[in-house]
């Protein structure tokens, strides 16, 4: 059995590379590698494009979607749209990876795609929903393909896709660990009607999982038709090398920046839901961004407790939505979207507060604090 396995969430970081990806990477020449990366910025933008155009949700035809090409271990290597979804994507591949792959009763295979959008198992939380496509050739796993997108309505409390008035897990609706979701490239109507079962207008959910496995699928066609046309070892080592060139540059260019410890306070309202809206309540959160070299720790002690309603998060979506944010947009906004940006970034968050809560929190108003906390973060990078 899988189960809850909190080693994974710790996994933020890109893997070790095996010695098949640095053989790999050593094979690509400066200008192939350019090529090569910027080829894949535009599979993971034109799968974006697929599920803007096909979502039902209408968080999703706005935009608040994600897509990403992965490499076999399950490290973000080129995503666009939110990139959070992107980083946050590779902890739900990792356990699949983990556990499903020598399951019997489960198995990894070409064909094959999963589901996930329960936080606990990696994701962020209820209403951001991901599918996660392995991509074979020749009966091997090469890469994995991702999409993500908002959906409106889990069957929580409320609808709307962000269910405010939660006190905790069981009150927001329909929550998947990492479930296979198609085989044989087909979604399987089972688990479709699963989903629909879950929530108040099945056609959204519906609309969105053909739209995510759309997604997928068209990543999957063109990393392939990478692979027939330049080999699979350009490819598996154009992957690694996008990841570790993305680290290399980063922390070359962090370790310019001034050392030091920069600190800054930000405030959140909220309401007291265990008194059903008698009580007012101002949130704190405390960033304190120790820089030193080419690393920094951010720090949270002094922030608020865990909370009676939904604006708890955990600790593995703030790489992606704090660190991952500031390097995508602020620091590196040059370089392309990897696992590589953010390694030389920790977290140290305390337990009991509203963003290292308890298992049983809630979580689905999480995305609000975050990015407050990334409205933190970067008053913090201005004075570095």
């Amino acid at each position: 059995m899988g189960g809850k396995d909190f080693d994974i969430l710790d996994r933020t970081k890109m893997e070790p590379a095996t010695e098949d990806e640095l053989r790999c990477a050593e094979l690509l020449s400066p200008a192939d590698f350019e090529i090569f990366s910027h080829q894949l910025q535009m599979i993971a933008l034109e799968a974006n494009e697929v599920l803007i155009k096909t979502a039902g949700t209408p968080a999703g035809l706005a935009g608040d979607i994600g897509s990403c090409v992965y490499s076999a271990q399950g490290d973000p290597a080129a995503a666009v749209g939110i990139w959070a979804h992107a980083f946050a994507g590779q902890l739900p591949i990792k356990y699949i990876l983990k556990h499903w792959t020598h399951e019997p009763s489960v198995g990894v295979r070409d064909g094959d795609a999963f589901f996930c959008n329960e936080a606990l198992y990696g994701g962020i939380h209820p209403p951001d929903c991901a599918t996660f496509l392995p991509i074979f050739y020749e009966g091997e796993l090469i890469a994995w393909a991702e999409a993500m997108a908002h959906t409106t309505d889990t069957g929580a409390v409320e609808m709307g896709g962000i269910s405010l008035s939660a006190e905790s897990r069981y009150e927001e609706g329909m929550k998947f660990s990492p479930m296979k979701i198609a085989e044989n490239f087909l979604l399987k109507e089972d688990i479709i009607t699963l989903m629909e079962n879950f929530v108040r207008d099945p056609r959204v959910i519906t609309l969105d999982n053909k739209a995510r496995m759309a997604a997928c699928m068209r990543i999957r066609q063109r990393v392939l038709e990478v692979v027939e046309k330049k080999g699979r070892d350009f490819v598996v080592g154009g992957l690694r090398k996008m990841i570790d060139e993305g680290s290399k540059v980063a922390k070359e260019r962090l370790s310019k920046l001034n050392d030091g410890v920069y600190k800054q306070p930000v405030f959140l309202n909220g309401e007291d839901l265990e008194e059903r809206g008698a009580t007012q309540v101002l949130l704190r959160v405390m960033v304190a961004m120790h820089k030193e070299g080419d690393h920094v720790t951010v720090r949270f002690e002094g922030t608020s407790p865990e909370q009676p309603f939904a604006v708890n998060a955990f600790p593995h979506v703030i790489h992606p939505y704090g660190t991952g944010y500031v390097c995508c947009s602020h620091l590196f906004p040059d370089l392309p979207p990897s696992v590589g940006l953010i390694e030389a970034f920790d977290v140290d968050i305390p337990e009991g507060t509203f963003i290292n809560p308890s298992e049983e929190a809630a979580v689905g108003a999480s995305p609000v604090s975050l990015f407050i906390i990334a409205q933190a973060i970067f008053p913090c990078l201005a004075k570095m």
